[in-house]
């Protein structure tokens, strides 16, 4: 709509299945130029119902024009569902979320048209700048369910941070999903540190001719993490060149790690030891060589 003088205000008549018609005045201030944008509330209980609305200008002069032809709406009372996808309970499984970003995805669902998914993340330690940032993007596909995906970013040099992330569906009309989606979890991008304490630079092949002997350790040290470490490796090449894994014996309570060779030849064996946290973080490798008698 436009007036050489300038519009002064908007007025909107709504009218519904009965033939009942009410009217709103947009404030001055939805009217920004030639253009206008005003916020009514149709007040309709019943979804589907149909509603259509018209608009008249009236300028600085007090001259209003002809109203608009009248434009028909379908309300939606109808909240939107949301959900996660089938690969989130593996991601969020550990609770723990690092050092590489999380992919979550999920669904959105609505009788008429899913648009959008709202994610509030907080920060919920007692941090001296903690936050609550929500942010609204759309879902993708066609139909009544519709996909979505978030990015959990993890900053560089974080460990041990709580957060909690929650889930609202949104649909078209603005309808907000009246029970949302939660998941909680640690953040933690720093690895683990690795030591090893004792090394045995020599050991016999008759030591391991018994299989079921227990056979004495090469290696032991500590291993430590804020949040917890998950595993620690050895990666063994033996006098052949071949290369196998296997896992050091890791005592959580004492933080502390052994770890026992099974040679199955004389030779020279190098062993390199990495410690991974709950968050997949990996240590800085540390190597050992072994020598093999008969």
């Amino acid at each position: 709509m436009g007036d050489a003088g300038g519009m002064s205000s908007i007025t909107l008549e709504q009218r519904t299945a009965d033939g009942n018609v009410s009217e709103h005045a947009c404030p001055r201030s939805t009217i920004t130029g030639t253009a206008w944008a005003c916020t009514v509330d149709i007040r309709a209980t019943t979804d589907g119902a149909t509603v259509e609305m018209r608009a008249r200008a009236t300028d600085a002069y007090g001259q209003a024009s002809e109203w608009t032809a009248w434009v028909p709406f379908v309300a939606d009372t109808v909240a939107p569902t949301v959900a996660y996808g089938p690969d989130v309970v593996g991601i969020l499984g550990a609770g723990v979320i690092g050092p590489q970003t999380a992919a979550l995805t999920g669904t959105v669902g609505d009788n008429r048209q899913p648009a959008a998914i709202e994610v509030c993340r907080v920060e919920n330690t007692t941090s001296t700048t903690p936050y609550n940032r929500c942010a609204t993007q759309p879902t993708a596909g066609m139909g009544s369910t519709r996909t979505w995906t978030y990015d959990v970013m993890v900053p560089v040099g974080i460990e041990g941070q709580l957060e909690t992330l929650t889930f609202r569906g949104v649909d078209a009309a603005g309808n907000r999903s009246t029970e949302m989606i939660t998941a909680t979890y640690v953040l933690d991008s720093i690895a683990p540190t690795v030591a090893i304490t004792e090394a045995r630079a020599r050991v016999s092949l008759a030591d391991y001719a018994d299989v079921e002997t227990i056979a004495p350790d090469v290696l032991a040290g500590t291993a430590e993490d804020g949040v917890g470490v998950n595993a620690v490796l050895v990666i063994v090449t033996d006098p052949a060149g071949v290369q196998t894994v296997g896992g050091a014996f890791y005592d959580a309570e004492a933080e502390a790690w052994v770890y026992a060779l099974r040679p199955a030849m004389v030779g020279t064996y190098t062993l390199r030891v990495v410690a991974y946290d709950r968050a997949g973080n990996k240590s800085q490798p540390l190597d050992r060589t072994v020598e093999v008698t008969e």
